[in-house]
């Protein structure tokens, strides 16, 4: 655990013998891993995954063939959160009632959160997802406070969202998933980092995805976070890429919708 992660779970408290973490009346259980495997699953000094399986019912045979695997596959797995990949399949176009450009006026923003802001900015352009623009169509940035008091940046797409079609594509529903995994005995979770970053938009479609910062105009060329549509596309595209496996016990959930509807 690194500094930063003690630091947010603060205050802790540690028992060595039962080899536990408690935080805040939550207690996860530790288990050990070798030097090699850590080595393994870490590029140099930067963050890696970190892999344990400490399930009796797991065989040791079993268990070292599922560890080569993930550690053959670490470079799929994100460093930090603008770590992401990208997906070969477009996002369909976006459809909307008017042809008339969405123009917001920029918001004002203090001068002490102009920081957060441009970080913001900078690792969306090092990843790839906005490219400098002239579009017409802009939407704001706004500054959310998130549970750990710090500020977070989301688009502010409801202008756009109030001029778009309607995805009417079905997305899962919890108790339906639920009951498909009852009786099973093992379970294992892929979150994919930043899911909509990692899917392209067509060029038309990203001209409508601008956004406005002071005196910079961006476009996404990527599916941003709080459009009306991004959940439906992106649980779509997913069940696109895993069409065909029906035997396989796979099920897909989304889940952290934005708000900005």
């Amino acid at each position: 655990m690194g500094t930063d992660t003690l630091i947010e779970w603060s205050p802790i408290l540690m028992d060595l013998e039962k080899r536990t973490l408690k935080s805040h009346n939550v207690e996860v259980q530790c288990y050990s891993i070798s030097s090699t495997l850590a080595a393994t699953a870490t590029n140099q000094n930067e963050q890696g995954p970190i892999f344990e399986f400490p399930t009796p019912d797991l065989t040791s045979e079993n268990k070292k063939k599922l560890l080569d695997v993930l550690s053959e596959y670490t470079d799929i797995f994100s460093k930090d959160e603008f770590d992401i990949g990208s997906c070969p399949i477009v996002a369909p176009p976006i459809e909307l009632t008017t042809t008339e450009p969405i123009a917001a006026k920029p918001y004002r923003v203090p001068e002490k959160m102009k920081g957060v802001i441009n970080e913001f900015i900078c690792k969306l352009l090092a990843a790839g997802i906005i490219i400098k623009s002239t579009t017409a169509w802009v939407s704001n940035i706004l500054l959310v406070k998130k549970s750990n008091g710090k500020m977070r940046p989301v688009c502010d797409f409801r202008k756009l969202n109030s001029v778009t079609v309607p995805d009417r594509y079905p997305l899962q529903r919890i108790d339906k998933l639920l009951q498909k995994v009852s009786g099973s005995h093992f379970f294992s979770t892929i979150d994919l980092s930043q899911g909509f970053f990692q899917l392209k938009v067509d060029s038309e479609s990203s001209k409508k995805f601008g956004i406005i910062v002071e005196d910079n105009i961006y476009q996404f060329v990527k599916l941003p976070m709080g459009l009306r549509n991004s959940p439906a596309i992106f649980s779509r595209t997913m069940h696109e890429i895993f069409e065909g496996l029906e035997d396989v016990p796979l099920k897909l959930y989304l889940i952290a919708f934005s708000n900005m509807n």
